[in-house]
């Protein structure tokens, strides 16, 4: 696999908390990934079954892991934000700052040498979802202006525009099913919001994608898609995403796979590195991690970017997950 320490500093998208019983072990949002960390509790917690999910964001070869309560009780306070350096030998865990409100899940981005957190806006929320910001720097979080929402949604996915604009995936929720997703742009100098593309289907993007020569891109459901950027904020638009691949891994090396979870890395000169967590068709969880690298290459007429399907390699695997 190449540029692994790009991958490391660029992407933690995998990880995430999977709870024991005495404490919680750093692993796959979806319990997937063997744990690499764990986080001791204290004993009046640990009594409470507290239970916690982490979303991260890397800064500076820093992860930084955001707690979310899994089931949120009236009046609790939030809890540390808990940072590992990645580029000491030895993890060492450090505790900074708690946000100023407590979030029972939330959407964790970075951008502008920040973590910004928007939590979903469901229930009593609803028009005045919370949104905040930390800086590494000072230690200290930030209220934020909050994005004019009418209905609920779930905060999908993002991508970070020119280290400064946020393109938010936000998918509405009716009768507890997402319908369509609609994006909205933040401007972290300005601390403004402006809604770049509402659609009618079921298009949004639910993890963090990439953005490169104003092109989105994304894996959504095992098919490669980008978005183009269009305009200057708070004008900018998005144009109907363009498939790139139909089929990301159209020929797997060990007979029948789906795709159950990715998270992407641009390595630069439009060469790309995805980690695909894969499972066998008869199987619940995935066995195997591994990595495939593609190349793209600029449309001159179109304006986007394209896919070229003979760059694929697909790597044997980087480690089993059920070992």
């Amino acid at each position: 696999m190449h540029h692994l320490e790009k991958i490391r500093e660029a992407r933690y998208a995998l990880y995430g908390i999977d709870f024991g019983q005495d404490g919680y072990m750093l692993g796959s949002d979806n319990s997937f990934l063997q744990p690499i960390y764990v986080i001791d509790m204290d004993e009046k917690r640990r009594k409470q079954k507290t239970l916690l999910q982490f979303q991260c964001a890397v800064l500076d070869r820093k992860l930084y892991l955001v707690p979310f309560e899994y089931f949120r009780r009236q009046g609790c306070a939030s809890f540390d934000t808990f940072v590992l350096d990645t580029s000491q030998v030895e993890l060492e865990l450090s505790f900074k700052s708690r946000m100023k409100t407590a979030k029972s899940h939330g959407l964790v981005m970075c951008a502008s040498k920040k973590i910004y957190v928007l939590k979903d806006a469901m229930g009593d929320e609803v028009p005045n979802p919370r949104f905040e910001s930390y800086d590494p720097r000072t230690d200290l979080w930030q209220e934020l202006p909050r994005p004019v929402v009418v209905q609920k949604f779930s905060a999908e996915g993002y991508a970070v525009v020119d280290d400064r604009f946020i393109i938010m995936s936000l998918a509405p929720l009716r009768c507890e099913r997402l319908h369509y997703g609609d994006f909205y742009a933040y401007d972290t100098r300005m601390q403004s919001w402006s809604c770049v593309k509402k659609v009618s289907s079921d298009t949004y993007y639910d993890c963090k994608a990439e953005c490169v020569d104003r092109n989105i891109l994304v894996i959504l459901g095992g098919c490669e898609i980008a978005f183009k950027l269009v305009g200057e904020y708070p004008n900018f638009q998005l144009r109907a995403l363009v498939v790139l691949a139909a089929n990301f891994v159209p020929k797997f090396p060990r007979g029948s796979f789906r795709l159950w979870s990715t998270c992407m890395t641009h390595l630069g000169d439009l060469r790309f590195c995805v980690l695909l967590a894969i499972n066998d068709e008869d199987s619940d969880t995935a066995d195997s991690l591994h990595a495939a690298t593609f190349q793209a290459f600029r449309d001159a007429h179109m304006g986007h970017l394209m896919f070229d399907p003979d760059s694929i390699m697909v790597s044997k695997h980087l480690f089993s997950l059920q070992e």
